[in-house]
């Protein structure tokens, strides 16, 4: 139980770290448009401000694999294992696919991706 406690911990802090260093990525990626319209106390505080967000983004992504922890004794530890894989695999993948297109598509619309294309 304590290493599966471990295991969840670590997918915790692995994606808020991911979440760190998409957001530094874009800032360096980006960095001579948004300098020209932002102080640097203000480009620091993206961090601040963005680790509420990544917290809770690896909060939802590790909901799941707790949920499968719960329900645990219905199924087998190995199903467990490739549930898990599985889901942070799909996790992954779509948080790197969002990061990439908002990086190129800033370029063009000048905002940060969001649920503007969605829901105009």
């Amino acid at each position: 139980m304590k290493q599966r406690f471990l295991y969840l911990l670590k997918v915790f802090g692995l994606f808020v770290f991911a979440g760190f260093l998409i957001r530094l990525v874009f800032l360096l990626f980006h960095f001579s448009e948004i300098t020209r319209n932002a102080e640097t106390t203000e480009v620091l505080m993206a961090f601040v401000h963005g680790l509420r967000m990544d917290l809770s983004i690896a909060s939802y992504v590790v909901a799941i694999p707790i949920v499968l922890l719960i329900v645990g004794f219905l199924f087998t530890n190995r199903f467990q294992f490739y549930a898990n894989r599985v889901i942070l695999i799909l996790f992954a993948v779509i948080l790197s696919l969002m990061a990439a297109v908002d990086l190129k598509l800033f370029q063009f619309w000048g905002f940060r991706l969001d649920t503007a294309p969605y829901f105009s």
